[in-house]
């Protein structure tokens, strides 16, 4: 689990902020979720936000007021954009900034992100819609991105062992997965003396 770590009272703790924790604040904001982007620190919306960003580690709404009166933050400025500053990063690392606009540019509402995004975990990776709102839209990303690629993996080396053994020639390359079907795997950059090479048997 990623996250951003930030020190209360001498105890490290994991701001983390999954799609649940978000639809909440976008409930409880008077102009939702997105209008955070747009604010200056104020203690109201940190206390709120802290509150998200642990609710995993089973922080309640008051103790995260607690927290901020203790720490010095509803008391002093300096800390509370400290506290300000590492709620933002938590929302950067999760993934909540890259979704603030549409692929269009134009603004959408969290409820439209959060209904599209679990239609594509349920129909497009099986996910429970339980399992959906646990993860954040980075650790979404990641899986839609990778899904299936233990399925195309297995595919692709049963076409490269074929290939292998019926079409392979004497003095080529063996075939590999990869050249089959996609399968994640990231190709090594060539090196200038590679593609010096290359230029040169084209000239």
């Amino acid at each position: 689990m990623r996250s951003v770590l930030v020190t209360i009272g001498g105890e490290i703790r994991h701001l983390r902020y999954p799609i649940s924790v978000i639809e909440d604040i976008d409930q409880i904001l008077p102009d939702g979720f997105f209008s955070v982007f747009d604010r200056e620190a104020d203690i109201q919306t940190a206390h709120l936000l802290l509150w998200g960003g642990l609710c995993h580690e089973a922080i309640t709404y008051e103790d995260a007021g607690c927290i901020l009166i203790t720490e010095g933050a509803a008391y002093d400025p300096i800390i509370l954009i400290g506290f300000w500053k590492k709620i933002t990063d938590a929302l950067i690392n999760d993934g909540w900034v890259s979704i603030t606009r549409g692929d269009s540019g134009e603004p959408v509402t969290i409820k439209e992100t959060i209904l599209e995004m679990e239609r594509l975990a349920v129909s497009e990776m099986d996910m429970r819609p339980a399992d959906f709102y646990g993860i954040t839209p980075r650790e979404f990303g990641i899986m839609r991105n990778n899904y299936g690629l233990s399925a195309n993996r297995r595919t692709g080396i049963i076409c490269a062992t074929m290939a292998n053994i019926h079409a392979r020639g004497k003095d080529s390359e063996p075939f590999k997965p990869g050249d089959f079907i996609y399968t994640g795997e990231r190709k090594k950059a060539q090196t200038a003396e590679e593609q010096a090479a290359i230029l040169g048997g084209l000239l």
